[in-house]
């Protein structure tokens, strides 16, 4: 994949992130050229996924976009030393080369391999003795985690109006969630490995909004979504709008203060705004 194609991914996910007010303008910026060079002089030569989100926003910490974890060039050398002190505690040998991104309580990490151009991206946790694959590509685990700090409060609301509707038999109804949980996860899954399938067909990758346009026509053509349907239950990872606001009332019965955004039966909302030949992928999922 052309060098471009990261740095246009980059900055769209600048403005998603600024625009969703998961970050703050001003407390994003990039590495410089110096600081890439002195890191690599360390460790070798960066991935390039990876090292163009140093270069366009790796020098903070993106607290709110990591949910408090520090994933910026200035935390690397602490996080490999937590890294280094959990594998030597529990004898475990991760395969070289590969980079530390961060720590969270001195317990687990999160870590990449040195080997792709887009690397995948892995989980440690600390007396599990083995490594679990995060996502495929490190572009599509940062669009994961932007997706999923969003998507964390009308989740928890969810969960939350579940709990209250269901005191008496809210263990038994957690199994039926679970399971639908389960089978979403493997759904999104799957979707997401057709969706870099796509992109390395294409030489690009599939902006955020776009991502979640399709993944909506996409999901619904599903069994559980008819089955979500029916319990009037919103879709996971349910939102495509350009400015999301929690599900209100005046969402639930079809409105939206934006005209170009409509809600459907599920409490998600949709947009005209679609670009490019990612707007084909709609008759690609039919």
């Amino acid at each position: 994949m052309k060098e471009r194609a990261y740095k246009d991914f980059y900055v769209d996910l600048k403005s998603f992130l600024i625009e969703r007010n998961i970050e703050q303008e001003n407390n994003i910026a990039g590495c410089s050229d110096s600081e890439i060079e002195e890191l690599e002089m360390k460790i070798g030569s960066l991935p390039i996924a990876y090292k163009e989100y140093l270069l366009a926003m790796g020098r903070k910490n993106l607290a709110r976009l990591f949910d408090c974890d520090n994933y910026s060039i200035g935390y690397l050398d602490y996080a490999k030393e937590v890294a280094d002190e959990i594998l030597n505690e529990d004898k475990f040998t991760i395969e070289k080369p590969y980079l530390v991104l961060s720590e969270h309580h001195g317990y687990n990490f999160t870590y990449i391999s040195m080997n792709h151009e887009n690397p995948p991206v892995y989980f440690y946790m600390e007396t599990e003795k083995s490594s679990t694959l995060v996502s495929n590509k490190f572009t599509s685990w940062i669009k994961e985690t932007a997706i999923n700090s969003i998507e964390l409060k009308p989740w928890n609301d969810e969960v939350c109006r579940e709990i209250s509707e269901n005191r008496n038999d809210w263990m038994e109804r957690k199994k039926i969630l679970d399971s639908y949980d389960e089978q979403a996860n493997n759904i999104r899954t799957s979707f997401i490995k057709d969706i870099e399938k796509h992109e390395d067909e294409q030489g690009d990758i599939l902006p955020i909004t776009d991502l979640q346009t399709n993944w909506i026509n996409h999901f619904e053509q599903t069994d559980l979504a008819k089955i979500l349907k029916k319990e009037k239950r919103r879709i996971p990872w349910g939102w495509v709008d350009l400015k999301y606001q929690s599900i209100t009332t005046d969402e639930e019965n079809g409105h939206n203060n934006d005209s170009n955004v409509m809600a459907d039966e599920y409490g998600n909302t949709k947009t005209d705004n679609e670009s490019g030949f990612w707007n084909k992928l709609k008759s690609w999922w039919s």
